[in-house]
């Protein structure tokens, strides 16, 4: 699972769900690759975070995981697209790539 965008807005939102899915990638042992925006505490279940600067920050955040990408837009009002293809996801893959090759540990 790849996820950028990210700066908490599960954790602000959603905070019981949020307590259900860290608690679910826990138990799983799914690996997880976030991109976070710096400044925003790691939560516990990622295997490997990077951070880019805050002038990135942005209210959506983009999940990739098997032939799926997950948006999330976050503000002013909670809209998720889930688009099951295997070019798309494959795509927003190589973004991801492209995008933790800049980041910072």
């Amino acid at each position: 699972m790849y996820s950028f965008g990210v700066s908490g807005q599960l954790r602000k939102y959603m905070p019981l769900f949020a307590n259900q899915f860290i608690n679910q990638f826990k138990n799983l042992k799914i690996e997880h690759y976030g991109i976070y925006t710096k400044g925003i505490s790691k939560p516990p279940f990622y295997t490997k975070l990077r951070y880019v600067s805050k002038e990135l920050e942005s209210p959506v955040s983009i999940i990739i995981y098997s032939d799926k990408v997950f948006i999330n837009i976050w503000e002013p009002n909670l809209i998720a697209i889930i688009i099951k293809n295997k070019i798309v996801a494959n795509k927003y893959k190589k973004y991801f790539d492209l995008v933790w090759k800049i980041a910072k540990p």
